[in-house]
């Protein structure tokens, strides 16, 4: 992957032009985004993965969002854009606590959640965000086509999580056909009212559990996933190496 900082995706990337056809709206700028890595990330190697991020388009969006994240968090409020951010917090909590064997916290302050934010990463599994009229963002069909393999794919490779958390029925999709990981299931989609899955990625050589839930933006959906998470873990609980 080669990928300038300081360049629009549109042109620096070898899939701009497919990606960015002439009926897609561009934002003023796109560039390539630093991954968020957390300073305490090597003691859990915690990886959230989500679709795409609706930011600036600036190199160090997610780090500075990131970091506004955590400032609100410590100040006791969870509603930094919404309740995304606290629920996707959420699973990363769930896995930290599922590593230590701990119980998890179903109803966690924002402030209990810092610390395991300060021990995971986070990427996207598109990097490209176009504008809508409803302002949601969504990559493209294209967009889901080639970025994962170009770009995601590298990122989780560098990066050599030791547990994946995947965040939408996309993400989850595309996660599994990334070439090199092997990725296998022994609890489907389909199997947990297609809002929960658990299995595994070849990851540096290594067997890496995978989650895969609903998006946290489908309230209901996502309950369901976090509440089969749960159930996962309980009855089958994390062996990380």
């Amino acid at each position: 992957m080669s990928l300038k900082q300081e360049c629009d995706l549109w042109d620096c990337c070898r899939h701009g032009t497919d990606c960015w056809g002439p009926k897609v709206v561009r934002p003023n700028r796109m560039h390539y985004r630093v991954p968020y890595v957390g300073p305490a990330y090597v003691s859990r190697r915690i990886l959230l993965v989500g679709m795409n991020g609706r930011d600036d388009g600036s190199i160090a969006a997610e780090f500075r969002g990131m970091a506004e994240i955590i400032r609100t968090f410590r100040s006791g409020s969870r509603d930094y854009g919404g309740q995304f951010h606290f629920r996707a917090a959420c699973v990363v909590g769930l896995l930290a606590a599922a590593q230590d064997g701990r119980m998890f916290d179903e109803t966690p302050t924002p402030e209990a959640l810092v610390g395991s934010l300060l021990a995971s990463a986070r990427i996207q599994a598109v990097q490209c965000a176009p504008m809508t009229d409803d302002d949601r963002r969504s990559p493209t069909p294209t967009m889901w086509r080639n970025c994962p393999p170009l770009v995601m794919a590298e990122q989780v490779g560098i990066l050599e999580p030791r547990l994946v958390a995947l965040l939408g029925v996309e993400t989850h999709r595309r996660f599994q056909q990334l070439p090199g990981f092997a990725t296998e299931w022994d609890s489907l989609w389909r199997e947990n009212n297609d809002c929960f899955a658990r299995g595994s990625a070849l990851v540096a050589g290594h067997r890496v559990p995978v989650f895969a839930l609903s998006h946290p933006a489908n309230v209901a959906r996502w309950q369901m996933g976090m509440r089969a998470l749960v159930s996962s873990i309980r009855s089958r609980p994390i062996a990380v190496s």
